[in-house]
């Protein structure tokens, strides 16, 4: 029986010194004794990439009070490329971390006692080591307002390619962006693992512009498709300057096979607000001085551009007078408050680029339609009209007893009217044509307005209003049409 006794004693003995040497190859001894003993940082303790390793709780806190104090001197760093980025100091937007509440966070993850949870903590805390990044908690609403101004540098438009045909160059495409603050808040690390300054990237919606450098390969630099110019009286210097202001906006507008082009939406409203100039314009039958005056001559020469290069005419309209820059029933008049608009659309099978050339000092408008040589056709446009004549039975006249008695004055010589049919031409490769008739005309002829005091007596006087002293802008009327 003693024997049995002796036997199972050294198999105890056995197993207990083959766990001992268990227990002291994988470090569970330490792992143990830790338990027993002032809670110490394992060695490898790792906190922002910086060792800490075997301090007392004190010591850390201390030792971790002078890591915050440097890790908030550096920067929140927004990148954007490697030449654009923006900076701002952590300790500016807020970061403050407690050193207590972060050596607590130390010693959380390598605790005391023998239970079986915390001796397997400690014993993975001795032979892995610990790596605890410093919480990287930021005022939201000063980093949003940081990031506000990013914004501001940030945000920007879709730039289309664009073809100079001035200077014979190509500009490239470049993509819009916006920063989004919100989904960019959300993307701060919640922790600092490493020591320097935090890098990141910004979320970002990108929009493509929608004319890239592809679109325009293939297009003839060298010689349009169509060109049209007027000619305007140089000296109406209000009227000069909408033109040009006007012809600027459509210099490099590109069409892709199937968009349409539409006047007032790209040029938007023309009044005193958006920089437009007095210049003599039509309402109610009437020649008088309105902000904007000039931008239907800027429509008419576009429109016989459009014509000669093939585009689809879907939207234009005459002026409620005859003009004399253009052959009749060739005029496009605008008004942007009456949806009065000049609409037309690229059917031909590759992109084309309007291109505009001005003069103010010498009064001339150009545009040029540029394209593909595949697209190119001859065409010509023909019209006949038949003049109707004013009469004196279509004079105006309005009283006004400041003149002397029988005294009359001109305001508007009237203007005879016109019935005006209006062709276009696809001339075929074998000489054939295929004809369009494009629009019917028929503009009234208007009488003169005549001011005049028949008898210089009292009784209801009506002052005519003049230009010089009336100057309406496009908004001022929505049934008006502009000269």
């Amino acid at each position: 029986m003693s024997r049995y006794v002796v036997a199972i004693f050294i198999s105890l003995l056995g197993l207990l010194v083959i766990l001992t040497g268990a227990a002291y190859a994988t470090r569970y001894d330490q792992a143990i004794a830790a338990g027993f003993s002032t809670p110490v940082t394992p060695e490898y303790t790792y906190i922002a990439g910086i060792n800490f390793g075997g301090l007392e709780r004190e010591p850390l806190i201390v030792e971790l009070s002078n890591l915050l104090d440097v890790i908030a001197d550096e920067e929140l760093v927004i990148w954007l490329d490697e030449d654009e980025y923006y900076t701002m100091p952590l300790k500016e937007i807020g970061f403050d971390p407690d050193p207590v509440d972060l050596a607590d966070s130390v010693f959380a993850e390598f605790p005391l006692g023998l239970g079986f949870k915390q001796v397997a903590m400690r014993h993975a805390g001795i032979r892995k080591g610990l790596h605890i990044g410093v919480p990287l908690e930021l005022d939201e609403a000063v980093l949003r307002e940081f990031l506000g101004l990013v914004k501001g540098n940030v945000d920007r438009d879709a730039r289309d390619a664009n073809l100079d045909f001035e200077n014979q160059c190509l500009s490239a495409a470049q993509d819009g962006r916006i920063l989004d603050i919100d989904s960019t808040i959300m993307d701060v690390p919640e922790f600092i693992v490493a020591s320097g300054s935090i890098s990141m990237r910004p979320s970002l919606i990108v929009t493509g512009a929608s004319v890239s450098s592809v679109d325009l390969e293939g297009i003839d630099p060298t010689e349009p498709l169509a060109s049209y110019t007027t000619k305007f009286n140089k000296w109406t210097r209000g009227r000069s300057k909408n033109i040009g202001k006007l012809a600027e906006m459509f210099r490099g507008v590109t069409l892709k096979p199937g968009e349409y082009f539409s006047f007032n939406d790209i040029s938007g409203p023309r009044n005193r607000q958006t920089g437009y100039h007095p210049a003599p314009e039509f309402k109610d039958n009437r020649i008088i001085n309105g902000y904007g005056g000039g931008s239907c001559q800027v429509s008419t020469t576009l429109y016989n551009t459009a014509l000669l290069a093939g585009m689809s005419i879907d939207e234009r309209y005459p002026h409620s007078r005859v003009v004399y820059y253009v052959p009749r029933g060739r005029d496009a008049t605008v008004n942007y408050d009456s949806n009065v608009d000049l609409k037309f659309t690229n059917d031909l099978d590759h992109p084309v680029v309007i291109w505009s050339r001005w003069d103010i000092e010498e009064g001339w408008l150009t545009f040029d339609i540029y394209g593909h040589k595949e697209d190119r056709r001859e065409i010509e446009i023909t019209n006949a009209y038949s003049t109707i004549y004013r009469s004196p039975g279509m004079d105006t006249y309005l009283a006004d007893n400041s003149l002397a008695p029988g005294e009359e004055k001109i305001e508007d010589k009237g203007t005879n009217g016109v019935r005006a049919r209006t062709w276009r031409h696809f001339i075929q490769l074998d000489g054939t044509r295929i004809t369009e008739e494009l629009f019917y005309d028929v503009i009234p002829a208007m009488g003169r307005i005549v001011i005049h005091n028949p008898s210089g007596g009292s009784g209801i006087s009506v002052t005519a209003s003049s230009s010089a002293t009336e100057e309406p802008s496009e908004e001022s009327s929505p049934g008006e049409i502009f000269f």
